[in-house]
């Protein structure tokens, strides 16, 4: 759809909600974001979230995002070096206020931040300081939004996708833990059958030497206690049933 009819589109659902219940599927965010009372976004098939649009962008948003634009005729005056070090004290005078912010992105002339939400009663001082060093930062023009719909969209793919990796983890843990159970009972049926099978002797519990925890028979003794298990456990639960 054109971008014209896009906008007589949306003018048309805008003058006829009202008293009406209206489900728009879309994946254009800014679209969802001007329309929509109550969003719902899905992932892999799922029904991941639903609200309004300020609620998801305070749930699942990332803060708020800084950016500065320097001035292209200043710029242009300087070579590469003096362009890192106007950078650099861009990106200092940022971090000053807000030690948590994050540089995103330093392309050409402009340069941007993302900001926490946390940090938003340090904004009144750090534009002053901005506004202060226009000239020496070669600063044309500064703005700051908040989390876009549209960046909340990609923020809950990426936990759907993290949650599913980690089942998937989990799942193979266990599929393993299982696995070994099995081999350990397969084990023990093993050994019992060798015991109980007809024409086998019993050691004569009278002639064998007591055994104390922590020390083994030598390896040349015939005693079952020398057989070796995967789990230490069984080896010693059947010492212990056979003294």
């Amino acid at each position: 759809m054109d971008p014209y009819s896009r906008r007589s589109t949306w003018n048309i659902i805008q003058r006829n909600k009202k008293g009406r219940v209206i489900l728009l599927t879309t994946h254009f965010m800014d679209e969802a974001d001007l329309l929509g009372d109550r969003i719902a976004i899905m992932a892999h098939g799922k029904l991941q979230c639903c609200g309004a649009p300020l609620f998801l962008k305070n749930t699942f948003g990332v803060g708020y995002t800084l950016t500065i634009v320097k001035k292209s005729s200043a710029l242009s005056k300087v070579d590469n070096e003096k362009l890192k070090a106007v950078s650099s004290h861009v990106d200092a005078l940022v971090k000053g206020f807000i030690p948590q912010a994050e540089s995103l992105s330093d392309v050409g002339a402009e340069q941007s931040f993302r900001l926490p939400f946390s940090a938003s009663n340090q904004f009144v001082s750090m534009f002053a300081s901005l506004d202060g060093k226009r000239d020496e930062l070669a600063i044309a023009e500064y703005g700051i939004s908040v989390t876009t719909l549209e960046e909340v969209f990609i923020r809950v793919g990426e936990i759907e996708h993290e949650e599913q990796a980690m089942d998937d983890k989990v799942h193979q843990i266990t599929n393993g833990i299982q696995q070994a159970e099995k081999h350990s009972d397969n084990l023990v049926k093993e050994f019992d059958g060798n015991e109980n099978s007809p024409g086998k002797s019993s050691p004569d519990p009278e002639n064998q030497p007591p055994l104390a925890a922590g020390v083994s028979e030598s390896p040349s003794s015939k005693s079952p206690c020398t057989l070796s298990f995967p789990f230490q456990a069984n080896h010693f639960r059947f010492a212990r049933r056979k003294y």
